[in-house]
């Protein structure tokens, strides 16, 4: 076995599209923005896992409005999962996100259900405190509590 080790920093800057909060915010956005923010660019692969075109991005993207939640299996930093959740603000907007990272090795589907269950908790709690409410209407109001 090899010894993993992810090396960040606070105010690293990762492509939006490689990364599980990246993707959150994205999923945020309307289509019209996304195409006016990846026009023209090049979907660089880091790794076999990562996504590699604008249609494939909208389609990951697409899920995560679906599930409530980003996953990264891989698709920057081999051997990394990450799983990740908005933060909503009043009108249900998503204004951040939150997210742990696991070694995949490591990685169970117990293990999966409470990083998720977690985050969905804790981010729930930061997007009442921002003024949102779940039974308000609001667009993002239907977030899974469980996988």
């Amino acid at each position: 076995m090899q010894p993993l080790a992810l090396a960040s920093r606070v105010g690293i800057r990762l492509p939006a599209h490689v990364t599980g909060v990246g993707k959150v915010l994205l999923a945020g956005l309307a289509e019209p923005t996304l195409d006016g923010l990846f026009a023209g660019t090049e979907f660089v692969k880091y790794t076999p896992k990562t996504i590699s075109s604008l249609a494939r991005l909208k389609r990951a993207l697409r899920e995560v409005r679906a599930n409530g939640f980003a996953q990264d299996e891989g698709e920057y930093t081999r051997g990394v999962y990450c799983i990740a959740v908005p933060i909503l603000d009043e009108g249900g907007a998503t204004v951040a996100a939150m997210r742990v990272s696991v070694t995949d090795v490591r990685l169970t589907d117990d293990l999966k259900e409470r990083i998720l269950s977690g985050l969905l908790a804790k981010a729930a709690g930061v997007s009442g405190r921002l003024g949102y409410r779940a039974d308000a209407g609001n667009r993002a109001a239907d977030l899974p509590v469980d996988m």
